[in-house]
């Protein structure tokens, strides 16, 4: 699609290619390393070409929200099952901290669509579009965490999943005390449903 587009508005030596990302692309979260790593091939991809078209008069914008309020959000629409995270390293419970994690993060606190869009629509049709976009439930506090050290990140986000407390043997006993602050999982991170 962006060759498609990107050759017509280089013709015309103007125009603007939007790509929708994540902050998961940054934040690289415990048992969403699937979805994670599609948002940040996302933000590369749309670093190398906003280079690329700039001498063509083209602008390339990533929006990279946190929690909007999507199907991802409700449901197992984004998890999968219980009964496939159980077959995993961490049994169920990973599958548990997702899902409470989704509920409290995406349903409770994530933007409705429409708040997003509005910002889309502004960068798009700006005469000088921004390069990043960003918004969604609590991206300014996920935007301060990710400003950390990647291993002061690490430490956050592995107490937050509960991570730096769990031991092996014990899943269906433990459970985080904590909600993690990040974006949700696009099914199961390696380990949580390893086979």
């Amino acid at each position: 699609m962006c060759k498609a587009v990107g050759n017509v508005m280089a013709r015309q030596r103007s125009g603007t290619i939007v790509n929708i990302g994540s902050l998961a692309g940054r934040a690289h979260t415990p048992f969403a390393g699937v979805y994670c790593s599609s948002k940040a091939a996302v933000e590369s991809i749309t670093t190398s070409l906003r280079m690329e078209m700039k001498p063509f008069g083209v602008n390339v914008v990533l929006v990279a929200p946190a929690w909007i309020k999507t199907s991802i959000a409700q449901g197992d629409a984004g998890l999968g099952t219980r009964e496939s995270w159980e077959q995993g390293l961490y049994g169920g419970w990973a599958y548990d901290t997702m899902r409470r994690e989704v509920d409290a993060r995406g349903v409770d606190r994530g933007w409705p669509v429409r708040r997003i869009a509005q910002r889309i629509a502004k960068a798009a049709t700006a005469k000088r579009p921004p390069r990043n976009v960003y918004g969604g439930g609590q991206h300014v506090v996920l935007g301060m965490i990710l400003r950390l050290p990647r291993s002061l990140v690490d430490k956050v986000f592995s107490g937050v999943y509960g991570l730096s407390k769990w031991r092996p043997g014990k899943a269906a006993a433990q459970a985080p005390g904590a909600v993690a602050v990040t974006a949700s999982s696009g099914g199961a991170g390696p380990l949580a449903a390893a086979k």
